[in-house]
């Protein structure tokens, strides 16, 4: 989603193309990642389950959220257009995003190494 917003603003693609491409980027960030972090969560906790309950509740905050996104921009950020508001928190969320998914990956992969190591 980031990629379409900055491509938008600095005039490579049309309006049409960034909401075909901040949609597909709103669904890879939600389906594939959150599915396979939470399956990664149950494997590392070595949890007898699967993943459905973790991604009802995101699925459950995610519709709240985007409640109190509206919300938030008509109380606390009227003297932004809707468009101006949807750039800049994009852009947020795909900085703290990616950052997050950074962490993520690094924890993850020193509990493998470090489960690894103990199976030696």
């Amino acid at each position: 989603m980031g990629v379409a917003n900055e491509a938008f603003e600095l005039g490579y693609i049309q309006g049409v193309g960034w909401m075909i491409l901040s949609g597909l980027g709103a669904f890879l960030a939600y389906v594939p990642i959150g599915s396979v972090l939470f399956d990664r969560v149950i494997a590392t906790t070595r949890f007898r389950g699967n993943a459905v309950f973790a991604i009802y509740l995101v699925d459950s905050f995610g519709y709240t959220g985007a409640v109190v996104v509206q919300i938030f921009k008509d109380l606390f950020a009227y003297q932004f257009t809707r468009f101006e508001f949807l750039s800049n928190f994009t852009r947020l969320l795909s900085i703290g995003g990616g950052g997050l998914v950074i962490i993520v990956a690094i924890y993850f992969m020193s509990q493998t190494k470090s489960r690894s190591d103990a199976a030696t």
